[in-house]
């Protein structure tokens, strides 16, 4: 039957609801049927739409979504699904297209999405009352104490994937409950996902507008369902059904670091600076300042600061401060290849800073140390880093220029993302006039006055990453090309991280970037809802 016709047919009160559900991009025919609704075989007597004997509905009881084949919605079985908020806030409902309803629906952290449900009772309308009493709504077709309630993955952690779930249930209703899932996917980015309070409307003829409904909606017993009011009572009929909206949250820890020096011990941020100058075998002090800038907790955080060549530890030296109080750690955690140290969980916010000293114990040619910092999460992708520099007042000048590329190391930002950093050293009348990044994948040599640049790859592979350094030497140029401590392999694929970049001259490193969910302690954190 053609939309127009079925408009003909339907009574004043039924074309209010089809025009809410014209608004609710609910006209359109779901394009694919998933196995996530239920229950099914024996449990759940199905009527076709299309069969005439079939569609004056039932006359039994009251059965939610049970039609098959309806003009309206197709297979109400199917009846939860998904799409993006064109902006965040109570305005997503008017707010956007009125199509793209999903039932796996990809995700972004940061955004809110509508997780919907369409709610009908099959029952037939002249059930809905007895004829053998004056009341209305009394008949053995009406719904007793219909409820509906979402379900998300009680979960702290992260993953790639999440499933949510509404049931509808009644007293009366054959069977007592019917529900079904919608997945919400991004295979590139761990995200948590979190119901928005007082995000809870339901759509219907009598509430066009829509009307807010309880928080219990999240809760282990549901809200009441209803037509003008909710008050659990539920007519069969097309004209009663209606939409039940939720909004979700997808959020992601995240993480920020910030790298000084200063020539004061144990300094405070305002003795720091991204550069301080001293003498040979005098001593430098390092802040690290790290954050947890996202919205969920982040896991086993590590900070990693391997120390470049000219500098030396002073034993004893290490020093964390947290909400805790500041406590003493080992020499070891910053030795070259320790991999780091771990310093806890932190919460949305949290933060903590890490102080030490070093003395500059350059070779007398060397006039500028550049000393890199990391931080990671278990359960935050990438490896964000900061850099902070030492430039050495006394080093000794040479009758020759010299200039050189010293190293290039780079890290994880995320995904096919990395972060390079190049080292050169110029000095005795030498400048540096810039970098020439070849990243090893065929595309255009990057030329930039920048040492640190990002490059994104365009697939997984195996590639060799150079820079060539020119440099102002007198009235020339001269360019220190292929030189190896600045070359730098990277590798890797889809199957997760195995190491991580190391710094310092001539370094190779290895890394596997991961696009798959966090494996271990989140694990059974995904897709908790499984589809039946």
């Amino acid at each position: 039957m053609k939309l127009r016709n079925m408009f003909n047919r339907l009574t004043k009160r039924t074309k209010i609801m089809a025009s809410v559900a014209s608004a609710l991009a609910v006209i359109a025919i779901p394009v694919a049927v998933y196995a996530g609704y239920g229950p099914n075989g024996a449990d759940r007597v199905i009527f076709d739409f299309k069969n005439p004997a079939q569609r004056e509905g039932a006359f039994d009881a009251p059965r939610f979504n049970s039609y098959i084949n309806t003009n309206v919605y197709g297979d109400e079985r199917a009846f939860v699904d998904a799409k993006e908020c064109v902006t965040n806030g109570p305005a997503c409902y008017q707010n956007g297209p009125a199509g793209g309803y999903k039932d796996q629906q990809p995700v972004s952290v940061g955004k809110e999405y509508i997780v919907r449900a369409y709610v009908h009772n099959i029952a037939n309308p002249s059930t809905n009352d007895n004829p053998a009493t004056p009341g209305t709504n009394d008949g053995v077709g009406v719904a007793k104490n219909a409820r509906i309630r979402f379900e998300l993955p009680d979960t702290e952690g992260v993953a790639n994937g999440f499933t949510a779930q509404a049931r509808i249930t009644a007293d009366n209703s054959k069977p007592k409950e019917v529900y079904d899932t919608v997945d919400l996917l991004n295979p590139n980015e761990d995200f948590n996902v979190s119901y928005v309070p007082g995000s809870a409307y339901i759509f219907n003829a009598s509430h066009t507008n829509g009307l807010q409904l309880s928080d219990e909606i999240m809760s282990q017993n549901g809200t009441k369902l209803g037509d003008k009011t909710m008050d659990g009572v539920y007519p069969g009929c097309f004209e009663f059904s209606s939409f039940v909206v939720i909004r979700v949250k997808v959020t992601a820890p995240a993480l920020e670091i910030q790298k000084l020096a200063s020539t004061v011990e144990m300094p405070a941020m305002a003795d720091t600076a991204e550069s301080v100058t001293v003498k040979r075998g005098e001593n430098v002090s390092w802040r690290i300042n790290y954050k947890n800038s996202g919205s969920l907790f982040a896991d086993d955080v590590v900070i990693r600061d391997e120390l470049p060549e000219g500098l030396e530890l002073v034993p004893g030296s290490i020093k964390l401060t947290t909400a805790k109080g500041t406590d003493t750690i080992p020499d070891e955690a910053i030795s070259k290849g320790s991999g780091g140290f771990h310093v806890g969980d932190y919460s949305p916010e949290g933060n903590g800073v890490v102080r030490f000293t070093t003395k500059v114990v350059t070779k007398p040619e060397v006039c500028e140390l550049t000393n890199v910092a990391f931080v990671k999460a278990k359960n935050v992708k990438g490896e964000p880093s900061d850099t902070a520099k030492v430039v050495i007042k006394d080093c000794e000048e040479t009758k020759a220029p010299i200039y050189a590329c010293s190293d290039l190391v780079f890290s994880l930002v995320k995904d096919n993302t990395f972060k390079f950093t190049a080292s050169s050293i110029a000095k005795n009348g030498a400048t540096t006039k810039h970098y020439a990044f070849n990243f090893g994948d065929n595309t255009e040599v990057l030329v930039t006055d920048k040492a640190t640049v990002e490059h994104t790859y365009a697939k997984p592979g195996n590639y060799v990453a150079s820079t060539d350094v020119t440099f102002n030497v007198g009235d020339t140029l001269a360019t220190d090309s292929k030189n190896p401590d600045c070359v730098a392999k990277v590798s890797f694929d889809v199957k997760g991280v195995t190491t991580i970049p190391n710094t310092g001259a001539g370094s190779t490193v290895a890394i596997i970037v991961t696009a798959v969910a966090t494996i271990g302690a989140y694990a059974h954190r995904a897709f908790t809802l499984k589809r039946q």
